[in-house]
């Protein structure tokens, strides 16, 4: 088992205190997992849930087991309807409510496991056992196909994995207190091992499931996960955007402040005042490779390049990245613009990421007040600069006058090393409203050089959710690529004048942070009228 897929993960094992139950919490806390142990009623689902968020200062779930369970024997002249129903809400409705709370909460690459038994298949007819078990084997047979059911639904929407373990006879103390005659036929007849199992042998399967390497495209029906999977491990013959691999991810859109959102200002660069509610919408991202002309930064307001560059190699050094790297952008993107008629090209600024969001998330578990302006992913949509902050921008840095000529803010993003994880996604602009936007003014908080805390307020566009939004990504993005999109054009004549952009997380991404470049250009089309 590697470690590294499940250290840190948030998990919800119901009925941990002994069995099986427990000894998965025990696998699962050595592999560096942060577990909720609980016993659930059918009453407090949602309680479970948001004390576990709160417990752990987070904002989604990776791993629910359900694994506490009803437990009895009866036969047909001594059931009752309490005990009926006693079976039915441990082994199917408790599973079934923390499951639909979960789902709310859940993140992409999550799993859920439930634990079932053999007896859901294989009625036990041995004494003193025969005849007395068929509650429970019915209600832990409802649980396998209300699994299955479950994933038919949401697995691969939520890109996520729902499983049931149905082990037989397990050496749990409840068992072992049982007669020796009954456990030997139990271990003789239940396994080709001819002995009983154990609970770590359980929980062994559990962790696998829950993250393990080999077990991520595994789901309760074959195939669920494949929309999640397939543009990673199938080729495609690419005849139109139809075509195109795809895969489903979460983009985190602009949540209203009545809704629990941020609000229209915030302070970013204190990592305690960071907005974390969203309105986290699962869409199709489409890989465009294959298809690049079909996108123009014109009319897309994006377009993808061929363009090599030893930048890697000294893009720590930024006195030789302003250098060397602005005027070989500056060549680059006057090049690739030549279409559209730009004349000059000027690079404003850039920016170096190599650190992941956990990093940052780490500044804030440790002090909600620091300084936290760590060049990461940006994991939700937006465009860098609203009008009026186009317009601050280019109020302090104006090379030639913008009253008089058509001008545009093109960023130009560069992966320094492949991209395996939080890649960027474009949304094309033709798919995007102008009502979709939200304009929000950010604090921008950060040490300076001389060592004293700045404050700078940038005014940016968020994006509300739309379903008619259309968005795209270069899989597997590498060093001699170059993603172009617009953040601001002056031209008001129905081209397009931005580009929304997100980092999303891959739905089984691991690995290194990812490494990237980005330059902000001002361009100029000199002769053009500026509106």
């Amino acid at each position: 088992m590697d470690a590294r897929s499940l250290h840190g993960k948030i998990a919800i094992i119901t009925g941990a205190s002994r069995g099986i139950g427990k000894a998965i919490a025990i696998e699962f806390a050595r592999q560096g997992v942060k577990g909720a142990p609980e016993t659930v009623s059918n009453d407090y689902a949602d309680g479970v849930i948001k004390a576990t968020l709160e417990a752990f200062d987070t904002y989604g779930i990776d791993i629910l087991v359900n694994n506490a369970a009803g437990m009895g024997l009866g036969k047909m002249g001594q059931v009752t309807p309490e005990l009926f129903h006693y079976f039915y809400d441990w082994n199917v409705l408790a599973p079934y409510l923390l499951t639909q709370s979960v789902l709310g909460v859940i993140r992409q690459g999550g799993s859920i496991v439930n634990i079932s038994s053999l007896a859901a298949r294989v009625p036990s007819h041995q004494p003193p056992m025969s005849g007395s078990l068929t509650l429970y084997c019915a209600s832990k047979a409802a649980l396998e196909h209300q699994t299955r059911c479950l994933a038919a639904a949401y697995a691969a929407e939520k890109c996520i994995t729902m499983n049931v373990i149905a082990p037989g006879a397990i050496g749990t103390d409840a068992m072992l207190a049982q007669p020796e005659e009954m456990l030997y036929r139990l271990g003789k007849c239940a396994t080709v091992a001819e002995r009983l199992g154990t609970p770590e042998e359980v929980a062994d399967v559990a962790t696998w499931l829950a993250g393990g390497v080999g077990a991520r495209w595994i789901n309760a029906l074959p195939g669920l996960s494949f929309d999640c999977a397939r543009s990673q491990h199938t080729s495609y013959k690419r005849l139109g955007m139809e075509d195109l691999p795809r895969i489903r991810a979460t983009i985190n859109y602009y949540l209203a402040p009545d809704e629990g959102g941020h609000g229209t200002h915030y302070e970013l660069g204190v990592s305690g005042t960071v907005p974390g509610q969203r309105d986290s919408r699962v869409v199709w991202i489409t890989d465009i490779h294959g298809c690049e002309k079909e996108f123009d930064i014109e009319t897309s307001g994006f377009a993808l390049h061929k363009h090599a560059s030893d930048i890697s190699v000294y893009s720590a050094n930024e006195e030789k990245v302003r250098k060397k790297y602005y005027p070989e952008m500056e060549d680059f993107l006057l090049q690739s613009l030549q279409h559209t008629g730009a004349t000059r090209v000027f690079v404003m600024g850039h920016i170096t990421r190599r650190h992941s969001v956990g990093e940052v998330d780490e500044i804030r578990s440790r002090d909600p007040r620091a300084a936290a302006m760590i060049p990461h992913p940006t994991m939700f949509a937006h465009i860098d600069q609203s009008y009026a902050g186009a317009r601050a921008v280019l109020s302090g840095w104006t090379p030639i006058d913008p009253s008089k000529h058509r001008h545009a803010i093109v960023n130009a993003w560069r992966p320094l090393k492949t991209v395996h994880r939080d890649p960027l996604a474009v949304c094309d602009a033709r798919s995007v409203a102008e009502s979709d936007l939200e304009e929000v003014k950010v604090a921008l908080r950060f040490e300076s050089s001389e060592g004293e805390m700045v404050q700078r307020v940038n005014t940016t566009w968020e994006v509300k959710a739309n379903p008619a939004h259309k968005w795209y990504w270069p899989k597997q993005m590498t060093p001699d690529e170059v993603l172009l999109f617009k953040c601001f054009d002056s031209k008001e004549d129905g081209r397009a004048r931005w580009a929304p952009h997100s980092a999303f997380q891959l739905p089984l991404q691991d690995g290194s942070p990812r490494e990237s470049i980005e330059v902000r250009a001002l361009v100029y089309w000199e002769g053009q009228e500026p509106v």
